[in-house]
C-alpha cells in the first residue's frame, strides 16, 4: 500500500537574482545611490529568505533549527555576485572621476604663454630704403586654436608697399584655425620716410580662441626700429675765397641712391643775410632762391642747381651756405633727409657801404603814412685809393604797381639823382667820391613819406626792400668797375586798422544817450555813453583786444552794445576787455558801446574828472606776421565828441 504523502507548501525559489550589466556611464552620486539601493535590497531579500526557512523547518514540530547560527557556504555565488557588482561599479566611478578630473586640469591649464608672435627685421634702417619685415606667430600648445587673426599697427612714416599673404582689410589677416604645433608667418615689404636719427614702433597683435574657451586671446609683439641715415644725397660746391661784389656760382648736386622712388623731393636754402642769391636754373619756386620742388625723384637718379648771387658789401670773414634735401608729408610738412653746407672766406672789400633804416639795419614793419628815414655810411677800408666812386640806393616796392612812395616829398640833403625807384650820388653831388683815399668815410641821408591811401584796395600784401649798390672804376689808377652790393632791408606794410574812441550825452540827433545831471555834480551819478570803433581793410586781423580801465569811482551797470566778439568786466582790477577771434578783410568795422556812471567826489569840484583811461588795441596781423598795437588817450566828462554837452564837463 503506497504510503500517502503529505501535502506540502511549495518551496519559495531562493535562488539570487541576477544583476543587471551597468551602462556605460554612471555619474558617481547614481554609483552612491545604486550602491545603497543593493544593501537595502540584500538586506529585505536575507529577511525574507530567513522567514521562508523558518517556515519550513517549522513545519517539522519536533525539530527546531537554531536560525542565529548558520554556517556558511565554502562558495556562496550570491555574495560572490554582489561584490563583484561593487567592485565594476567603484571602478567605472573611478574611471569617471580620473576623466573629469584630467579634461578639467587640461582646460585650466592653458594661459596663452603657448602662443608665440615674433617680429623678425632690422632694427636701423635708412629713410627711404626698401625694408623687409616677417611676423612669424606659432601654437606650442596641445590645444587647437580658432578664428585667429593678426593686426599690425604700423606708424605714418612707414610706407606698406607689399604683403605675403595679402591682407583681407586695413594691416589685418585672417588666420583661421590652428592646429595644436601649428605655426605660420606674414612678411611685409616697404619703405621708411621720417627724420634721422628717429625711432619708431611697428607692432603685432595676433588674436584666437582656444577651442575649448568661449573668452578670446591675445598676443602682443613689438619691433622698435631707428633711421641712421637716408637714401638722399646732397652736396654744395662754390668757391673758398671771394671778394664782395665778385659774381659767386653756387652748384647743389642731389641724388637717391635707393631703387625706390621718392615723391614730393625738396632741396632748401637758408642763405645768410651776406649772401644775395640773384638768379637760379632751374628756376627757384620762390623769389627768394631758396627753395627748389624737385618732384618725384625715381631710383639712382640724380640732379643739378646753379645758383648766381654775390656776397654783400659789408661782408667779410668764415660764411656758412646751408643747403637740405628732403620730402613733403601728405599734411604739407618738410622732412629733412640730408643737409650739408659750403664755407666761404670772404676777403674785407675795398668799398664797404651798410644802410641803416630808421635807426635799424634789420627788416621791420611800418604803416601807412609813416615817414621812412634812410641813412647810408660808406668807407674805404683797403689800402689802396678809389676813384670815381657811385653809391645808389634802390627803392624796390612790391606789388610794382603799388604806389607807395611819395617822391615829390623826397627829401635828400646830397641832393641825389632819383631814377626808376633808384637815388644816387657821384662825385657830382659829393666831391669826395672822386677819389676816396684809404680810410676815407661819409655818410648819405635821405627820407620819404609812404601814402596815407591805397588808391588801389586790391594790393594787400606790400613790401618796401631797399639796398645799397656800389660802383669803383678804378683802384690806384687802374680801371676795375667792381660793383657790390649791400644787405638788403625789408619793410612789411602793416594793415590801415585804426581805433576810435569816444564819450557822449547827446546823439547826433540831440536825443539823450546817458542819464542823470549835466555837469556833473558831487555825490549825484551820470551815466555816459563809451563808444569803441576799429575800422580795418587791408589784411585779416586775428587775435584782437582792447582794454580800458575805470577809475574808483566811475562803474559799469552792465548795459552794452557790441556787433562782434565778447565784451567782459574785471571788478578787481577794473578793467574793460574786448576780445574777438579773427576779423577777416571782408568786415570794415566794429564797434562796441557800453555805459560808464560816474559818482563824482568832493575832491573833484570844479574838475574835468575822467571816464576811462586810456584804451588800449593790440592785434596780429596775418599778413605782415606782426602784431599791432595802437591807443587812445583816456576819456573825460568834457565830451569834446558830442557837440552839445560840450562845455558841460566841470563838476559842480
Amino acid at each position: 500500500m503506497p504510503k500517502t504523502r503529505k501535502n506540502k507548501k511549495r518551496r519559495p525559489d531562493t535562488r539570487p537574482i541576477k544583476p543587471q550589466p551597468p551602462s556605460d556611464w554612471i555619474c558617481p552620486e547614481s554609483i552612491s545611490m545604486m550602491a545603497e539601493d543593493d544593501r537595502l535590497l540584500s538586506r529585505v531579500r536575507t529577511e525574507d529568505i530567513e522567514k521562508e526557512l523558518s517556515t519550513i523547518y517549522l513545519e517539522n514540530e519536533d525539530v527546531k533549527p537554531d536560525m542565529t547560527r548558520l554556517e556558511q557556504a565554502k562558495h556562496s555565488t550570491f555574495k560572490k555576485i554582489v561584490v563583484g557588482g561593487l567592485v565594476f561599479l567603484s571602478v567605472l566611478a573611478g574611471i569617471s572621476a580620473l576623466g573629469f578630473f584630467y579634461f578639467g586640469q587640461h582646460k585650466g591649464g592653458f594661459t596663452g604663454e603657448q602662443v608665440t608672435l615674433s617680429i623678425d627685421g632690422p632694427s636701423e634702417v635708412k629713410s627711404g630704403e626698401p625694408v623687409t619685415y616677417t611676423i612669424k606667430y606659432r601654437n606650442a600648445s596641445d590645444v587647437p586654436l580658432g578664428t585667429a587673426s593678426l593686426e599690425l599697427r604700423l606708424p605714418d612714416s612707414f610706407h606698406l608697399q607689399t604683403s605675403n599673404p595679402e591682407m583681407i582689410d586695413k594691416n589685418t589677416w585672417k588666420i583661421g584655425s590652428m592646429p595644436p604645433r601649428g605655426e605660420g608667418q606674414v612678411q611685409i615689404d616697404g619703405l621708411v620716410l621720417t627724420q634721422i636719427d628717429k625711432e619708431f614702433d611697428i607692432q603685432g597683435i595676433i588674436t584666437y580662441r582656444p577651442a575649448n574657451f568661449n573668452s578670446e586671446f591675445q598676443k602682443v609683439a613689438t619691433k622698435t626700429i631707428k633711421t641712421v641715415g637716408s637714401v638722399l644725397n646732397l652736396e654744395i660746391q662754390g668757391p673758398d675765397k671771394i671778394l664782395p661784389g665778385d659774381l659767386v656760382e653756387l652748384t647743389i648736386l642731389y641724388k637717391n641712391d635707393s631703387d625706390s622712388i621718392i615723391d614730393n623731393a625738396v632741396v632748401t636754402a637758408n642763405w645768410p643775410a651776406e649772401f644775395i642769391p640773384e638768379s637760379s636754373e632751374p628756376m627757384a619756386t620762390d623769389e627768394t632762391f631758396s627753395r627748389w620742388d624737385v618732384g618725384s625723384l625715381l631710383g639712382q637718379t640724380s640732379g643739378s642747381i646753379t645758383v648766381m648771387g654775390t656776397f654783400a658789401s659789408e661782408a667779410q670773414g668764415q660764411i656758412n651756405l646751408p643747403i637740405t634735401f628732403g620730402f613733403i608729408t601728405a599734411d604739407d610738412n618738410y622732412v629733412e633727409q640730408a643737409k650739408t653746407e659750403l664755407i666761404t672766406e670772404v676777403l674785407q672789400g675795398q668799398l664797404v657801404a651798410a644802410l641803416v633804416l630808421n635807426g635799424k639795419s634789420e627788416n621791420q614793419t611800418a604803416y601807412l603814412g609813416d615817414n621812412l628815414r634812410y641813412s647810408v655810411s660808406y668807407r674805404n677800408t683797403g689800402e689802396a685809393s678809389l676813384g670815381n666812386v657811385e653809391i645808389a640806393v634802390v627803392i624796390s616796392v612790391t606789388p610794382e604797381e603799388a604806389d607807395l612812395v611819395l617822391w615829390n616829398e623826397l627829401e635828400d640833403e646830397a641832393s641825389g639823382t632819383l631814377k626808376n625807384n633808384r637815388i644816387s650820388w657821384t662825385s657830382r653831388q659829393i666831391k669826395s667820391l672822386s677819389r676816396l683815399e684809404a680810410g676815407d668815410e661819409g655818410l648819405i641821408n635821405f627820407s620819404f613819406p609812404l601814402v596815407a591811401e591805397l588808391a588801389s584796395a586790391t594790393a594787400n600784401n606790400l613790401v618796401i626792400n631797399s639796398w645799397v649798390e656800389t660802383l669803383v672804376e678804378s683802384i690806384d689808377g687802374d680801371v676795375v668797375n667792381r660793383s657790390a652790393k649791400s644787405q638788403p632791408v625789408e619793410v612789411k606794410i602793416m594793415s590801415d586798422a585804426e581805433l576810435t574812441v569816444s564819450a557822449r550825452f547827446f546823439s547826433d540827433d540831440g536825443l539823450a544817450l546817458g542819464s542823470g545831471v549835466i555837469p556833473p555834480e558831487v555825490g549825484r551819478e551820470t551815466t555816459y555813453l563809451i563808444g569803441w570803433q576799429i575800422t580795418n581793410s587791408l589784411h585779416e586781423l586775428s587775435n584782437l583786444r582792447l582794454t580800458a580801465k575805470l577809475p574808483d569811482n566811475v562803474e559799469w551797470n552792465g548795459e552794452s552794445e557790441v556787433s562782434a566778439g565778447d565784451l567782459r568786466y574785471d571788478a578787481a582790477e577794473r578793467k574793460m576787455t574786448w576780445t574777438l577771434n579773427r576779423l577777416p578783410r571782408t568786415v570794415s568795422s566794429v564797434n562796441i558801446n557800453f555805459e560808464a556812471t560816474i559818482t563824482p567826489a568832493e575832491d573833484q569840484r570844479n574838475r574835468i574828472p575822467t571816464l576811462v583811461d586810456a584804451t588800449v588795441f593790440e592785434a596780429t596781423d596775418n599778413t605782415a606776421e606782426a602784431t599791432i598795437l595802437l591807443s587812445q588817450p583816456p576819456l573825460t566828462t568834457s565830451l569834446n565828441d558830442d557837440p552839445r554837452a560840450l562845455g558841460k564837463g566841470r563838476v559842480r
